[in-house]
């Protein structure tokens, strides 16, 4: 009992603002240098493809006026926001895994630094699933109006909202961790303010995305219901099913959040809980180690889904690449117009 409160006390001097969770020499044994060796692996390989795939789903949308529809607009913000989170997640996270790996004191700063720019990043990506979410709702539930209600400068301002949250909590955060050196009871309040603010905002994200998540699919089936019982025009039928494969979309991404965040909410529960906390910090900070690169890894899987259900952007990366010949639209295209040319017939003088 003594011995935990020493500790305690021990990483309140070295560190006010982790406290107890930060790194420290004697952590490091042969199976947290395996896992650290094996983590710095991962997100280094995962860096430059996060990097690339984002920037480049970004570029597509934005150089390709055909592509910029309003729901690949969006798609292209939360690409945004992933290259933002991936460029500096995971580079810092192999940053501070080295310094642990090769005991390079002091450890400290960089995991603070590590730690605050967590939060940011996370919101703004929920933000940005949030606007995704009720662009898809807002397509199905008022498709006639929907180009009155999501406008070009309606998104722009979502954007900015979703973006001005998250710098606001990294600004917090930042605060927090300078200011703890004078804790007091102004301090105490900011604290209380900020985290309650951050469960609200985050709150209200999940809750708006599971409620158009939930409309979404009970619309879906009643649609599919429809087109198998009634007769509908060929161009009806065509926007239920571009509607359909968006919102499916939309529920592979909302699928990779929860898989990637799971590990962390499971580590987070079960450190709450006294009688289930009982592993050494060491192999603690391992495991919240992999926890992050899990969900610094859905930076990774987001934009290749957009290039999988997306054929659009798919073709627009793939001639980037050179991959696939950027004169097959071209021909696809005078195709159509010559099937739907119609037929001349010859007049009888001409006879």
């Amino acid at each position: 009992m003594s011995s935990s409160m020493n500790s305690s006390d021990q990483g309140k001097h070295e560190c006010p603002y982790l406290q107890d969770y930060v790194w420290r020499k004697t952590y490091l044994t042969d199976h947290t240098y395996r896992n650290l060796v094996a983590s710095i692996s991962v997100n280094s390989v995962a860096i430059i493809p996060t990097i690339l795939l984002n920037a480049l789903a970004v570029f597509t949308v934005t150089t390709k006026r055909t592509l910029q529809s309003n729901s690949n607009i969006l798609l292209a913000c939360l690409a945004g926001s992933d290259l933002f989170a991936g460029m500096v997640g995971l580079t810092l996270s192999v940053v501070v895994n080295v310094k642990r790996a090769f005991s390079i004191e002091p450890f400290c700063a960089m995991e603070t630094v590590h730690f605050v720019t967590l939060a940011g990043p996370t919101y703004v990506s929920l933000g940005h699933l949030m606007l995704v979410s009720v662009d898809r709702y807002i397509a199905i539930k008022d498709a006639l109006r929907y180009r009155v209600i999501v406008t070009k400068q309606r998104i722009k301002k979502g954007v900015l909202a979703a973006w001005a949250i998250g710098v606001y909590l990294t600004i917090q955060e930042t605060v927090l961790a300078v200011a703890i050196q004078e804790a007091g009871k102004m301090y105490s309040v900011y604290s209380t303010v900020g985290t309650v603010s951050g469960f609200v905002i985050a709150f209200a994200c999940i809750s708006g995305i599971c409620y158009c998540y939930v409309y979404i699919f009970s619309e879906i089936r009643r649609q599919k219901k429809r087109l198998q019982t009634e007769q509908v025009s060929q161009d009806e039928r065509k926007r239920v099913k571009k509607d359909n494969k968006a919102a499916y979309t939309l529920g592979i991404i909302l699928g990779v959040l929860v898989i990637t965040y799971m590990p962390l909410m499971i580590l987070l529960s079960l450190g709450s809980i006294p009688s289930h906390n009982k592993l050494d910090t060491g192999t603690a900070l391992i495991y919240y180690s992999w926890a992050t690169t899990s969900v610094l890894l859905r930076s990774l899987f987001n934009p290749i889904i957009y290039c999988w259900r997306n054929e659009n952007i798919r073709y627009a990366v793939l001639e980037s690449f050179r991959v696939r010949k950027p004169d097959r639209a071209i021909g696809i295209q005078m195709l159509e117009i010559q099937n739907r040319r119609p037929e001349i017939t010859p007049s009888a003088s001409a006879t």
